[in-house]
């Protein structure tokens, strides 16, 4: 049984390991599934709990990341550490009993106090014991949770937990990492003789602690992390040269592990705006990697109205798609991968050890048979090779094409949108970068249709591939070029499909409602649709049926606004409303794709179907009530419409403040064995 119990407490640390590579490569969600996989075989697992917070802080879902800390005794981010808990509970309870309560209300007062000591000693209970009683690895975690906090909350107790955790942990291990961290938040709260003396000590530790190799150390996790927690402290001590040269090492050592430099800028931005001296080539230094969206025409086909991508011209553009890349520091590649430059795109990506991200718009063996096959078995065998190293595939929608070319402008959407989730993880934006042709128009989905609705311009680079043509003209006519393609399927009947947003609700408690409460629960009903109809975008048509709620919304941000307005009506109805016999919630799902829209022939009303409404549907049976849950591909396109509407207003010299927040909740199972689905819970933003 022993050796049992060492196994599985060797696989947690291994879990635990790499869960934290995850959040240095800015991964906090993949990190977060792999702690709720961690927590189902070790649900007591204290470090896992604190790691998942983390996670959860860096998607920005605070509410989350508190409640789980909260199933850590004696270990939440917002109580005082558990032994100045129980000094506090045994001071309170001394004084009040030596005080010799005498009428009711002082005994019931002792009795509290007696009853909170005990509270404090059964958190003591079960704590890991090392130097005195606290565990340096948790002491490190709960620094880190803390200052995340203090940086989405702005309340500077939280700063204050995270400098003493730090302090705390770096006096019992002599951690570098600890030893910085304490030494920032020491001079962000104004105790800048404290920041160096904590600085100088942490240089000092520097030796032994490189040298330790101790995974339940925070901060060792890399050695990027020690040249960075090394540069913060020479920063600190007025050694700017020096600092310089520990960020550069730093950097280098970091790779693709980027939250370790995001994190490190991050600090110094922090410690610029309290008043320390940077270097302004320092956060230039750190500066995180371009996340590069890209578009571009497949390889030429026969029949064509024009030249758009020549084969002869595939060298030229590999070599200039290769220079843009140089010049914008791209090293984080989302694109599809059609036959192409989108193929070339990521080739170029491959070869020089760059992220690679491909979104495809519809099924896979789809996708192969109209935009890889049709260049030929050359071009097949790239693409198979390119899905297979790729860091990631996703798909706009996983069904087939069926005709229905808006699914190629539905796919760049959700590319455009997905980037830039994964931009604002490392506090920048999403660049693209587009090869163009004139002749090609704006078709869905085309090059000019993803750069009309890209918006920004100052984000935008562009490859003129009819330039290349005249610069390299190739042979005439059509000797190279690809066969033509197979035909498409088109459904019968000529029926299309349309991109929506769709919710579904119902209202938690309304089974139990007797015949006696049907008049309180259609007052209910009638000054709900009074609070909620109406507005600048509302819903294309609504269906209900007894609790049920089923909405159709032409764009995400429509549906959003929707949703929530929907939740906070039910919450204040609920309030107001006499009769029924308890307060009602509602449990709310989103979701977007391709449906088939029609008039329903029992009802003349239009509806909409297809299996996007299932997946839609299979959702909101494991939403919280009260809380609004979206898929990802939802939010990817509620992004994309947001940052396509904020170059318009920022276009027309106004301010712009997004409507929608959105935090990771994890992939979770859908009802009805329905598959599983990335899951976002969507509220309002913070003003």
């Amino acid at each position: 049984m022993a050796e049992v119990g060492v196994a599985m407490e060797a696989d947690a640390r291994q879990l635990e390991r790499e869960v934290r590579q995850l959040l240095n490569e800015s991964q906090p969600f993949l990190a977060y599934d792999a702690v709720g996989r961690g927590l189902e075989r070790w649900p007591g697992n204290a470090r896992l709990k604190q790691l998942g917070a983390l996670a959860l802080l860096r998607t920005g879902a605070l509410d989350d990341a508190r409640h789980l800390l909260e199933t850590v005794p004696g270990w939440s981010a917002g109580d005082e550490p558990p032994l100045r808990n129980l000094e506090a509970a045994l001071r309170r309870a001394v004084a009040t009993l030596t005080a010799k309560p005498t009428d009711k209300r002082e005994r019931a007062r002792a009795r509290a106090a007696v009853a909170a000591l005990s509270e404090a000693l059964e958190a003591m209970r079960g704590q890991q014991v090392s130097h005195g009683g606290r565990d340096p690895a948790l002491l490190g975690l709960l620094g880190r949770v803390n200052h995340e906090i203090w940086r989405l909350t702005g309340q500077r107790q939280e700063l204050v937990r995270s400098r003493e955790f730090y302090e705390e942990c770096f006096t019992l291990s002599g951690d570098l990492f600890a030893g910085a961290e304490a030494a920032v938040a020491a001079y962000l709260l104004g105790a800048r003789g404290v920041a160096r003396k904590l600085a100088t000590a942490a240089l000092r530790s520097l030796d032994a602690a490189s040298g330790s190799g101790d995974d339940d150390l925070p901060g060792h996790d890399h050695p990027a992390v020690r040249s960075m927690s090394q540069a913060v402290m020479q920063l600190l001590l007025g050694q700017a040269e020096a600092a310089a040269a520990s960020y550069a090492e730093g950097v280098a050592l970091a790779g693709r592990q980027y939250q370790v430099a995001v994190a490190a800028r991050r600090a110094l931005n922090d410690l610029g705006q309290a008043g320390l001296k940077v270097p302004p080539a320092l956060p230039t230094l750190l500066k995180p990697p371009t996340v590069v969206v890209f578009t571009g025409p497949p390889l030429d086909r026969p029949g064509q109205a024009g030249p758009l991508f020549p084969p002869h011209l595939e060298p030229q553009l590999r070599a200039a798609i290769e220079a843009r890349l140089d010049a914008l520091g791209g090293r984080i590649g989302y694109a599809s991968a059609a036959a192409g430059a989108e193929l070339l795109f990521v080739e170029a990506l491959l070869e020089r050890g760059a992220e690679v991200n491909l979104v495809l718009p519809f099924e896979l063996e789809d996708f192969v048979r109209l935009n890889v096959a049709p260049a030929g078995p050359r071009w097949e065998r790239r693409f198979r090779n390119a899905i297979k190293l790729a860091d990631s595939i996703s798909f706009a929608t996983a069904e087939r094409f069926l005709g229905h070319d808006m699914l190629y402008r539905f796919g760049n959407q959700v590319l455009h949108g997905i980037a830039a989730l994964r931009a604002r993880l490392l506090a920048s934006e999403p660049h693209l970068l587009a090869v163009w042709n004139m002749l090609s128009g704006s078709l869905p989905g085309g090059a000019a249709d993803f750069i009309d609705r890209w918006g920004d311009i100052t984000r935008l680079s562009i490859i003129d591939i009819e330039e290349l043509n005249s610069q390299h003209p190739g042979p005439a006519g059509d000797a190279g070029r690809a066969p033509d393609p197979s035909p498409t399927a088109v459904p019968p009947g000529g029926a299309q499909r349309v991109i929506k947003g769709m919710l579904f609700a119902d209202l938690v408690g309304f089974s139990k409602l007797g015949e006696e409460h049907m008049p309180a629960f259609l007052d209910f009903v009638g000054r709900l649709h009074a609070r909620v109809s109406g507005g600048q975008h509302p819903p294309e048509f609504i269906k209900t049926w007894g609790d049920g709620i089923f909405a159709v919304a032409p764009r995400a941000l429509d549906i959003a606004e929707f949703a929530l307005k929907l939740k906070d009506a039910v919450a204040q109805i609920s309030d107001e409303v006499a009769g029924l016999p308890r307060r009602l919630a509602i449990r709310i799902s989103l979701h977007a794709g391709p449906v088939f829209e029609a008039q329903d022939p029992f009802t003349g009303l239009r509806n909409a179907y297809g299996t996007h409404i299932n997946r839609a549907a299979r959702l909101e049976p494991v939403t919280v009530p009260g809380y609004v849950y979206a898929t990802q591909t939802l939010v990817a396109l509620l992004a994309a419409e947001q940052a396509e509407l904020r170059s318009e207003v920022e276009r027309s010299g106004e301010g712009f403040r997004e409507r929608f927040a959105c935090d990771y909740v994890g992939i979770l199972p859908l009802a009805k064995g329905y598959g599983r689905e990335p899951v976002y819970h969507l509220h309002a933003a913070s003003p």
